[in-house]
Protein backbone atom coordinates (compact mmCIF):
# COMPACT_ATOMS: atom_id res chain seq x y z
CA UNK A 1 0.00 0.00 0.00
CA UNK A 2 1.18 3.56 -1.10
CA UNK A 3 1.46 6.39 1.59
CA UNK A 4 2.59 8.90 -0.63
CA UNK A 5 0.04 11.66 1.00
CA UNK A 6 1.69 11.37 4.49
CA UNK A 7 5.44 12.26 3.58
CA UNK A 8 7.33 14.81 2.46
CA UNK A 9 11.02 14.89 0.95
CA UNK A 10 13.82 16.31 2.74
CA UNK A 11 16.46 18.39 1.51
CA UNK A 12 14.05 18.32 -1.85
CA UNK A 13 16.61 20.81 -3.34
CA UNK A 14 19.70 18.63 -3.75
CA UNK A 15 17.47 15.61 -4.95
CA UNK A 16 18.99 14.63 -8.35
CA UNK A 17 17.23 15.94 -11.08
CA UNK A 18 17.31 12.10 -12.85
CA UNK A 19 15.02 11.07 -10.45
CA UNK A 20 12.32 13.74 -10.98
CA UNK A 21 9.69 13.23 -13.13
CA UNK A 22 8.50 15.93 -15.42
CA UNK A 23 4.62 15.35 -15.16
CA UNK A 24 4.23 15.96 -11.28
CA UNK A 25 8.10 17.21 -10.21
CA UNK A 26 8.14 14.88 -7.54
CA UNK A 27 10.86 12.03 -7.73
CA UNK A 28 9.45 8.67 -9.22
CA UNK A 29 6.89 6.40 -7.92
CA UNK A 30 6.60 3.11 -9.70
CA UNK A 31 9.20 5.23 -12.84
CA UNK A 32 8.08 3.81 -15.86
CA UNK A 33 9.45 4.21 -19.70
CA UNK A 34 8.37 5.26 -23.20
CA UNK A 35 9.41 3.86 -26.25
CA UNK A 36 11.14 7.51 -26.51
CA UNK A 37 13.37 7.02 -23.65
CA UNK A 38 11.60 9.07 -21.37
CA UNK A 39 10.54 8.03 -17.67
CA UNK A 40 8.10 9.17 -15.69
CA UNK A 41 5.46 7.94 -12.70
CA UNK A 42 3.52 5.21 -13.77
CA UNK A 43 0.53 6.62 -12.62
CA UNK A 44 1.53 10.33 -14.28
CA UNK A 45 2.06 8.79 -17.67
CA UNK A 46 -1.17 7.05 -17.46
CA UNK A 47 -2.95 9.79 -16.53
CA UNK A 48 -1.82 12.16 -19.33
CA UNK A 49 -2.22 9.14 -21.83
CA UNK A 50 -5.62 9.45 -21.38
CA UNK A 51 -6.09 13.24 -22.36
CA UNK A 52 -2.75 13.40 -24.50
CA UNK A 53 -1.13 10.31 -26.84
CA UNK A 54 2.45 11.97 -27.33
CA UNK A 55 5.04 11.95 -25.32
CA UNK A 56 4.64 15.80 -22.55
CA UNK A 57 8.69 15.73 -23.40
CA UNK A 58 9.35 15.48 -27.11
CA UNK A 59 5.71 15.17 -28.26
CA UNK A 60 6.15 11.53 -29.89
CA UNK A 61 3.24 9.18 -30.42
CA UNK A 62 2.85 6.70 -27.36
CA UNK A 63 0.65 3.76 -26.97
CA UNK A 64 -0.23 2.51 -23.23
CA UNK A 65 0.56 -1.15 -23.78
CA UNK A 66 4.33 0.13 -25.20
CA UNK A 67 4.62 1.48 -21.49
CA UNK A 68 7.58 -0.04 -19.47
CA UNK A 69 8.51 -0.42 -16.15
CA UNK A 70 12.26 0.82 -15.10
CA UNK A 71 14.64 -2.21 -13.96
CA UNK A 72 17.44 -0.16 -13.72
CA UNK A 73 18.42 -0.91 -10.06
CA UNK A 74 20.66 1.90 -9.73
CA UNK A 75 17.83 4.33 -10.54
CA UNK A 76 15.64 2.02 -7.96
CA UNK A 77 18.30 2.16 -5.59
CA UNK A 78 18.47 6.11 -5.43
CA UNK A 79 14.86 6.43 -5.16
CA UNK A 80 14.25 3.83 -2.40
CA UNK A 81 16.94 5.78 -0.35
CA UNK A 82 15.32 8.67 -0.71
CA UNK A 83 14.77 10.40 3.40
CA UNK A 84 10.97 11.32 3.94
CA UNK A 85 9.57 12.74 6.99
CA UNK A 86 6.17 11.26 8.14
CA UNK A 87 3.83 14.59 7.81
CA UNK A 88 1.87 12.88 10.66
CA UNK A 89 4.41 12.24 13.29
CA UNK A 90 6.56 14.16 11.97
CA UNK A 91 9.50 11.44 12.17
CA UNK A 92 12.75 12.29 10.08
CA UNK A 93 14.99 10.32 8.09
CA UNK A 94 13.09 7.66 7.49
CA UNK A 95 14.41 6.02 4.10
CA UNK A 96 11.03 6.01 1.14
CA UNK A 97 11.67 2.08 0.85
CA UNK A 98 10.89 1.78 4.72
CA UNK A 99 7.80 4.55 4.41
CA UNK A 100 5.02 1.79 4.35
CA UNK A 101 6.52 -0.02 6.75
CA UNK A 102 6.50 3.21 9.65
CA UNK A 103 2.99 3.94 8.55
CA UNK A 104 1.78 0.60 9.05
CA UNK A 105 3.45 -0.59 12.03
CA UNK A 106 5.32 2.35 13.75
CA UNK A 107 3.53 5.24 13.28
CA UNK A 108 1.88 6.91 16.76
CA UNK A 109 -0.30 9.15 15.27
CA UNK A 110 -1.50 7.07 12.33
CA UNK A 111 -5.53 5.91 12.81
CA UNK A 112 -6.32 2.21 13.63
CA UNK A 113 -8.78 0.28 15.17
CA UNK A 114 -8.95 -2.09 17.90
CA UNK A 115 -7.64 -5.62 17.39
CA UNK A 116 -10.94 -6.86 18.36
CA UNK A 117 -12.60 -4.77 15.16
CA UNK A 118 -13.77 -8.40 13.97
CA UNK A 119 -15.98 -9.05 16.80
CA UNK A 120 -17.92 -5.48 16.83
CA UNK A 121 -15.51 -3.38 19.09
CA UNK A 122 -16.22 -0.18 16.64
CA UNK A 123 -12.97 1.99 18.45
CA UNK A 124 -10.97 3.91 16.23
CA UNK A 125 -8.11 6.21 16.97
CA UNK A 126 -4.29 7.30 17.20
CA UNK A 127 -1.94 4.20 16.95
CA UNK A 128 -0.66 5.76 20.06
CA UNK A 129 -3.56 5.37 22.26
CA UNK A 130 -4.25 2.04 20.90
CA UNK A 131 -2.63 0.07 23.97
CA UNK A 132 -4.32 2.28 26.37
CA UNK A 133 -7.57 1.40 25.11
CA UNK A 134 -7.34 -2.43 24.57
CA UNK A 135 -6.28 -2.38 28.06
CA UNK A 136 -10.00 -1.55 29.05
CA UNK A 137 -12.01 -3.01 26.05
CA UNK A 138 -14.19 -5.09 27.03
CA UNK A 139 -13.50 -6.79 23.92
CA UNK A 140 -10.14 -7.34 24.27
CA UNK A 141 -10.66 -8.26 27.73
CA UNK A 142 -13.49 -10.41 27.08
CA UNK A 143 -13.57 -12.02 23.17
CA UNK A 144 -16.53 -14.34 24.73
CA UNK A 145 -18.98 -11.22 24.58
CA UNK A 146 -18.63 -11.38 21.14
CA UNK A 147 -20.90 -14.74 21.69
CA UNK A 148 -24.14 -13.30 21.42
CA UNK A 149 -23.59 -11.33 18.38
CA UNK A 150 -22.98 -14.57 16.18
CA UNK A 151 -25.55 -17.74 15.35
CA UNK A 152 -25.03 -20.32 18.13
CA UNK A 153 -23.77 -23.00 15.20
CA UNK A 154 -20.99 -20.49 14.65
CA UNK A 155 -19.59 -19.34 17.71
CA UNK A 156 -16.93 -21.84 17.68
CA UNK A 157 -15.15 -20.92 14.47
CA UNK A 158 -15.62 -17.52 15.24
CA UNK A 159 -14.06 -17.13 18.30
CA UNK A 160 -11.29 -18.83 17.60
CA UNK A 161 -10.25 -17.46 14.26
CA UNK A 162 -10.80 -13.83 16.03
CA UNK A 163 -8.76 -15.33 19.30
CA UNK A 164 -5.78 -15.78 17.06
CA UNK A 165 -5.84 -12.82 14.70
CA UNK A 166 -6.58 -10.55 17.64
CA UNK A 167 -3.23 -12.04 19.44
CA UNK A 168 -1.46 -11.54 16.55
CA UNK A 169 -2.35 -7.77 15.95
CA UNK A 170 -2.00 -7.03 19.41
CA UNK A 171 2.04 -7.85 19.05
CA UNK A 172 2.60 -6.42 15.79
CA UNK A 173 1.05 -3.39 17.01
CA UNK A 174 4.22 -3.05 19.43
CA UNK A 175 7.82 -1.44 17.99
CA UNK A 176 10.72 -3.29 18.23
CA UNK A 177 12.65 -4.07 21.84
CA UNK A 178 9.82 -2.82 23.97
CA UNK A 179 7.49 -3.98 26.76
CA UNK A 180 4.85 -6.06 25.00
CA UNK A 181 1.92 -7.07 27.52
CA UNK A 182 -0.31 -9.93 26.59
CA UNK A 183 -1.35 -10.04 30.08
CA UNK A 184 -5.34 -11.42 30.78
CA UNK A 185 -5.66 -11.99 27.02
CA UNK A 186 -6.95 -15.67 27.24
CA UNK A 187 -3.66 -16.98 26.30
CA UNK A 188 -3.38 -20.63 26.00
CA UNK A 189 -0.76 -23.45 24.92
CA UNK A 190 -1.79 -23.31 21.31
CA UNK A 191 -0.63 -19.51 21.65
CA UNK A 192 2.95 -19.79 22.90
CA UNK A 193 4.09 -20.61 19.02
CA UNK A 194 2.71 -17.35 17.76
CA UNK A 195 4.00 -15.43 21.03
CA UNK A 196 7.59 -16.74 20.49
CA UNK A 197 7.81 -16.34 16.88
CA UNK A 198 5.83 -12.98 16.88
CA UNK A 199 7.16 -11.50 19.96
CA UNK A 200 10.24 -12.54 21.24
CA UNK A 201 12.24 -13.84 17.68
CA UNK A 202 10.59 -10.51 15.69
CA UNK A 203 9.53 -7.64 18.08
CA UNK A 204 12.75 -8.36 19.99
CA UNK A 205 10.81 -7.30 22.84
CA UNK A 206 12.71 -6.77 26.17
CA UNK A 207 10.23 -6.93 28.24
CA UNK A 208 7.28 -9.92 27.99
CA UNK A 209 4.10 -9.79 30.30
CA UNK A 210 2.23 -13.52 29.97
CA UNK A 211 0.52 -13.25 33.26
CA UNK A 212 -3.40 -14.42 34.17
CA UNK A 213 -3.42 -16.65 30.78
CA UNK A 214 -4.05 -20.67 30.70
CA UNK A 215 -0.13 -21.51 29.80
CA UNK A 216 1.22 -24.70 31.58
CA UNK A 217 4.45 -26.07 32.34
CA UNK A 218 4.92 -28.07 29.05
CA UNK A 219 4.13 -24.69 27.55
CA UNK A 220 6.73 -22.61 29.95
CA UNK A 221 9.18 -25.12 29.30
CA UNK A 222 9.31 -24.24 25.63
CA UNK A 223 9.06 -20.71 26.01
CA UNK A 224 12.16 -21.09 28.09
CA UNK A 225 14.07 -23.25 25.44
CA UNK A 226 13.14 -20.32 23.26
CA UNK A 227 15.34 -17.83 25.15
CA UNK A 228 18.64 -20.10 25.09
CA UNK A 229 20.31 -18.01 22.92
CA UNK A 230 18.11 -14.92 23.48
CA UNK A 231 19.95 -11.62 24.87
CA UNK A 232 17.41 -9.17 24.18
CA UNK A 233 14.48 -10.12 26.89
CA UNK A 234 15.52 -8.80 30.30
CA UNK A 235 11.75 -9.91 31.93
CA UNK A 236 9.25 -12.42 31.40
CA UNK A 237 6.20 -12.15 33.54
CA UNK A 238 4.16 -15.04 34.01
CA UNK A 239 1.94 -14.18 37.32
CA UNK A 240 -1.11 -15.10 38.37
Amino acid sequence: MSHTLEYEYENELSIDSELICAACLNPFIKPTSTLCGHIFCLYCIKLWLEKDLSCPICRKVLIKNNLKLVTDQSLLKKLDQLQVQCTLCHQAHIKRKRFDYHIDNQCPKIIVSCSAADIKCSWKGQRIDLQSHEMNCSYCLNPKLAIHQVPKNKITPKFTNSHNLKIENLINRYPLYSKISLNNQYLNDNDISVVISLAIINKKCKILDLGHNQIVSQRIIQLAESLTNNTTLKMLSLHQ
